[in-house]
């Protein structure tokens, strides 16, 4: 908004974020709403993106494109969950562990699918404040992290994980 037009490269050095962020943000915005317009810039590859809208209704739809991200990674991260529980049923070293972190970032979600929503929402209360985030009681104590190679797969599913993003 400040600078009006900025190419890739541009938001690139402004942000600091890497230019697949940026042409993702870029492409989800943009087809989200008429909130970025996309013109090329004459006689090259290059293009340009400029704010067209409301900050507000820009705002409002980040916020949905947030809640929808968060629900699709939530759906892929049970049925991870799940999977884990089976193997720490067999004794697979880090399953348990592994299962925790998922767990304590399903709890973060939860705290984001109510709090996004109150962002965008007047309210005279303001923000409801919820104890969400709670400390989960790690069982094992752990000095060195060598999973099971099947824990390891899982492990991988998440980071390899499409639909949902990093």
């Amino acid at each position: 908004m400040i600078h009006e037009r900025l190419t890739q490269k541009e938001l690139k050095e402004l942000t600091g974020f890497s230019m697949g962020t940026i042409s993702t943000f870029l492409s989800v915005m943009a087809g989200a709403g008429n909130f970025i317009e996309k013109h090329r810039i004459p006689g090259t590859h290059t293009f340009v993106y400029s704010f067209s809208g409301k900050l507000g209704d820009l705002t409002v739809k980040g916020v949905e494109v947030a809640i929808s991200s968060i629900i699709s990674v939530e759906g892929f991260l049970r049925s991870i969950l799940l999977k884990l529980r089976k193997l720490d049923e067999q004794g697979k070293k880090g399953a348990e562990h592994l299962s925790q972190r998922i767990a304590e970032l399903l709890d973060s979600f939860e705290f984001y699918k109510v709090f996004f929503p109150d962002l965008v929402k007047p309210s005279v209360e303001g923000i409801q404040k919820k104890l969400i985030f709670q400390k989960k009681v790690v069982n094992e104590e752990v000095k060195e992290i060598i999973f099971d190679p099947e824990v390891y797969i899982l492990e991988d599913d998440i980071h390899n994980q499409h639909g949902g993003g990093r």
